[in-house]
């Protein structure tokens, strides 16, 4: 498995994923790359998951914080460690951009999301 910045070249496929998690094919070039890091996973030269971290400033506050927006596995590939892979990897690009915290927000219904994120160490709020 191999995680990564989203490319061009990933649009097609990009959008076929977020078809299949939010009913749209979305904006992916439409991207803020100053605000908004897109992240895929690809197994075998296939994608199969994406993630969506924003970078948040505010006047309020002296740095930046992040919010995983969205995150998509292909039900093929789930429970073999990419959703781990792809919170890891928008940890990195969190703190590498200098955010003081990374929030992510599901549904309290997400079990699936829940669990991924308690095993990754985070606790509801």
């Amino acid at each position: 498995m191999r995680v990564r910045p989203a490319e061009q070249r990933d649009t097609r496929k990009f959008s076929e994923l977020n078809r299949r998690f939010n009913g749209c094919a979305g904006r992916f070039e439409e991207r803020d790359e100053r605000t908004e890091k897109v992240i895929v996973a690809e197994v075998e030269g296939e994608l199969v998951g994406f993630a969506c971290v924003q970078i948040v400033r505010s006047v309020c506050s002296d740095s930046p914080w992040a919010e995983l927006t969205e995150l998509f596995v292909d039900e093929a590939s789930r429970r073999r460690g990419v959703g781990a892979a792809l919170v890891s990897e928008a940890e990195r690009i969190s703190w590498k951009s200098g955010c003081s915290e990374l929030v992510l927000r599901t549904r309290a219904s997400n079990h699936d999301a829940r669990t991924l994120f308690d095993n990754c160490g985070y606790e509801a709020v």
